[in-house]
């Protein structure tokens, strides 16, 4: 019985510190990925062709929209990173069974099991999941958003639009962690070091 009580919080324990120690890795190597790419290619705010790419109704066109991501990607972060393999993500269709499909992201795969989805937007939105295609897949625990704002002249990789500093306290953060998950990188990284206090809304 008392196993039973106490192998859940155990596992989640561990859960926790692999993810603070590959969170802290992902955040490193892609900052220095991004100033690497920085001093061998100019400023970041001239990497990308078009901010927003539009078909002719006005609506997104996905498959520019990730072709010019994995372009992005591979032209310049690529050459400064180790991966297994890079997705380069699939148009909003009619798949051969004659039903929809759902567009999917570029996804790159890291050789320590984890991997990232690419957005291309005002800022390079980047999805990272601590443990790849593993569950749960869920924001908050293994699923974490980053923004890289490379036309706000900030180089480095952020959990912050660079625009948004609103979130001035743990409080703040903490409070934003809990009713948006896709959000709660801030509070990891502005105020906890990556790792999981007592708490966070796991």
């Amino acid at each position: 019985m008392v196993a039973a009580m106490t192998l859940p919080a155990l596992i989640q324990k561990q859960q926790k510190l692999e993810t603070t120690v590959r969170l802290k890795k992902f955040y490193s190597v892609m900052n220095q990925a991004i100033l690497a790419a920085q001093s061998e290619h100019g400023d970041p705010r001239y990497w990308a062709k078009e901010e927003y790419i539009l078909d002719e109704n006005g609506n997104y066109d996905y498959e520019k929209y990730n072709k010019e991501a994995v372009n992005i990607f591979n032209s310049y972060l690529l050459p400064h990173l180790k991966i297994l393999k890079l997705t380069e993500g699939q148009t909003p269709g009619e798949g051969p069974d004659g039903k929809p499909i759902v567009g999917a992201l570029p996804q790159v795969y890291f050789p320590d099991g984890s991997s990232m989805r690419l957005k291309m937007g005002s800022c390079f939105d980047i999805y990272f999941d601590s443990n790849g295609d593993r569950k749960p897949n869920a924001y908050g625990k293994d699923m974490f958003t980053f923004f890289f704002c490379y036309k706000n002249n900030k180089p480095m990789m952020s959990s912050e639009i660079a625009s948004n500093s609103s979130y001035s306290t743990r409080f703040q953060a903490l409070s934003l962690c809990k009713t948006s998950k896709n959000r709660c990188a801030v509070l990891l990284q502005k105020f906890d070091n990556w790792e999981f206090k007592e708490d966070y809304p796991w």
